[in-house]
């Protein structure tokens, strides 16, 4: 019947639908359906409805009811026709739950018709214990508002082309259907995005590309050729070459790395000291020396003895200065760029011209197992001493 109906007017059919559908993608669309809850939508046209249940693009289930008004009428809405309203809303949605099992359940009530008819369902379905929306089909429409009520089915039908779901129902006759012309337009315009994604990423690589050979062009031009490489030089020369430069940089290596003079040792020795103390000698010697495998391939491996007194007319008070010269002997920079352990040997007392003092006995190495090899000890005598004025 509608076909004939449109044809007689010379119409284009593109789509005829049930209106709950057009109804729940319109409610889909504007948000007042949101993804993964259940809304009951409710649609009123004079004296009938239509109750659905719908969740994302799944229609549950869909009832049209039809009430006669009565006498009996406020503000032109018949009162029984919202009482029936009410308990046929609530049989659907108990309809849902026992069916359904394991769906999620009725989030709220969405009202679409008259602006009176909602304000009205609105206040009556509070006894359903249900949050109760009106349904507004303009929401997304620019100057929506000053359309009509009532236009909420054929606005969701309009909005057909913007669903991405290809499952639509469409009642048409398979024939009427323009599913080909659908197709190939989809298959154009990924076409063309792919060509355009295409374009955008080739003229990145290019740019990359471009920036690259800048690079490695800057690079090759800062980089320092030995004079002695020649283009036509054979692999033999290069060879030999690379075994001289090996050799020249583990010279420069050995002075590099090699720890703190002897002279500079003393130097911080005697800025060191602590007041009314001085240092009887002082030893520096080699591992290689004392044991030439111990030393293995490291040949600055090398022993501090340090031997001083201390005096104040106070053992605790010598005992300290003694600890504070350790203390102040580890954090050196000098000694801790040549030593890496730090061991006080000894503390007894001794006497000097009827005096009594404190002799320390203390020993820096670069490693610790060589603390024992110190055995022949020779000694450096100094006449370093700092006192009070």
């Amino acid at each position: 019947i509608y076909s004939a109906l449109f044809q007689s007017n010379k119409l284009i059919q593109l789509c005829v639908e049930p209106a709950p559908l057009s109804l729940m993608r319109l409610v889909r669309q504007n948000s007042q359906l949101p993804a993964g809850q259940v809304v009951a939508i409710l649609s009123m046209e004079h004296d009938s409805a239509t109750i659905s249940i719908a969740r994302d693009d799944l229609l549950y289930l869909s009832r049209n009811v039809t009430i006669l008004p009565t006498s009996e009428s406020v503000e032109g809405t018949p009162s029984e026709l919202l009482e029936a309203l009410l308990n046929e809303t609530r049989v659907s949605i108990d309809y849902y739950r026992r069916r359904f099992l394991g769906e999620p359940t009725v989030s709220k009530i969405l009202v679409f018709g008259k602006p009176e008819d909602q304000t009205r369902i609105k206040e009556l379905f509070g006894t359903l214990e249900l949050p109760v929306e009106i349904g507004d089909p303009y929401k997304k429409l620019t100057g929506g508002k000053m359309a009509p009520p009532g236009l909420g089915v054929a606005i969701g039908l309009a909005l057909r082309g913007l669903d991405n779901r290809p499952a639509g129902i469409n009642l048409l006759p398979p024939e009427q259907r323009r599913t080909s012309h659908d197709l190939l337009k989809l298959l154009a315009l990924q076409t063309t995005a792919a060509v355009i994604a295409l374009a955008i990423w080739y003229s990145f690589s290019v740019a990359d590309l471009k920036n690259f050979e800048q690079r490695l062009a800057l690079l090759q031009s800062q980089q320092i050729r030995d004079a002695q490489i020649q283009p036509n030089a054979s692999l033999q020369q290069l060879k030999e070459l690379r075994s001289q430069r090996a050799r020249e940089k583990q010279f420069l290596n050995s002075f590099s790395n090699a720890p703190a003079y002897p002279s500079s040792l003393l130097v911080e020795l005697a800025r060191l000291m602590p007041p009314e103390s001085w240092l009887q000698y002082a030893m520096l010697k080699n591992v290689t020396e004392l044991d030439p495998q111990k030393a293995g391939p490291n040949p600055h491996r090398l022993l501090f003895r340090i031997i001083g007194d201390a005096y104040a007319n106070n053992r605790e008070v010598e005992l300290e200065k003694v600890n504070q010269f350790l203390a102040t002997v580890q954090d050196n920079p000098v000694f801790k760029s040549s030593f890496a352990k730090f061991s006080l040997d000894s503390v007894q007392r001794s006497s000097y011209e009827k005096e009594e003092l404190t002799e320390f006995r203390m020993t820096c190495a670069t490693h610790a197992d060589d603390l024992k090899l110190l055995s022949q000890e020779v000694v450096v005598r100094t006449g370093v001493r700092r006192s009070r004025p």
